[in-house]
């Protein structure tokens, strides 16, 4: 695949773009698969402004030998209406992560957000969220809770969801999504305690084993690998946008504070 992910996705969210969007109709209404608008978001929340969710622009070797190594877990937003592939049930011995959570009917269409927290919450000791955050407070007080009481939780707050909404609009496409509503769906791979890959995915009820044993240094291949046999079986398309999250460069982050000192 000799091309930018990211720009086949944002050409086929541009075909959709309506000229006045009307207030959302969702609670958590859906967010555009951009590495920019989601890592000022997570920024927002509480997320340190040393790292960032960064485009990864193909799954060719190539492409992937540019993902930082410091990557702690890749965001996928696919086209989930458009695959044709069945994908298989989720197994009833499922491999253990820190911090899980669903997506329940009252999160409608937060799985961006709740990607992204798998992300975060999983890598707690690594990524930094910072102390007294909405992130963090999120954190603390779902922590010990079920799957189910922690899409509650997140549900009930106020903060959370007001910013949800605002970065919502900052995106190109309609927040209600018009006629093809919610077409991406947001999931995260990393590897947990045990070296294993797994998938995390808020609405498949348990996290999912991808690979037994995977190394940190195989972890952006494998899961370059799993992506594309999912493309080879229809499952997902080509309209899909894959994000690490990781450390900023030192270049990115004297441009992020250079402007943020003009505001």
């Amino acid at each position: 695949m000799g091309y930018s992910i990211m720009e086949k996705a944002k050409e086929e969210e541009k075909k959709g773009k309506v000229e006045e969007e009307p207030e959302s109709e969702y609670n958590w209404p859906a967010l555009e698969s951009d590495p920019g608008i989601l890592t000022n978001y997570m920024h927002t929340l509480g997320m340190p402004k040393t790292w960032e969710l960064r485009e990864v622009i193909g799954l060719e070797p190539d492409f992937l030998a540019m993902v930082p190594a410091a990557t702690v877990a890749l965001v996928l937003a696919y086209d989930y209406k458009v695959g044709k592939g069945k994908r298989p049930e989720p197994p009833k011995d499922h491999p253990k992560v820190d911090y899980y959570m669903w997506q329940t009917g009252d999160l409608d269409n937060a799985c961006g957000l709740i990607a992204c927290i798998h992300a975060l919450f999983n890598n707690v000791s690594t990524v930094k969220i910072l102390p007294g955050s909405p992130l963090m407070k999120f954190y603390e007080l779902s922590l010990k809770q079920t799957p189910e009481e922690k899409a509650a939780t997140l549900d009930s707050l106020k903060e959370m969801k007001e910013a949800h909404k605002k970065c919502a609009k900052e995106g190109q496409s309609d927040p209600d999504g018009g006629e093809d509503e919610a077409k991406y769906h947001f999931i995260t791979f990393l590897l947990n305690g045990a070296g294993e890959l797994v998938e995390l995915d808020g609405i498949a009820g348990v996290p999912i084993k991808l690979k037994d044993k995977c190394l940190p240094s195989e972890f952006i291949s494998s899961v370059g690998a799993e992506i594309l046999s999912r493309l080879e079986k229809g499952i997902v398309t080509e309209r899909m946008a894959l994000m690490a999250l990781c450390p900023i460069s030192s270049q990115s982050q004297f441009l992020l504070y250079f402007f943020t000192f003009l505001i």
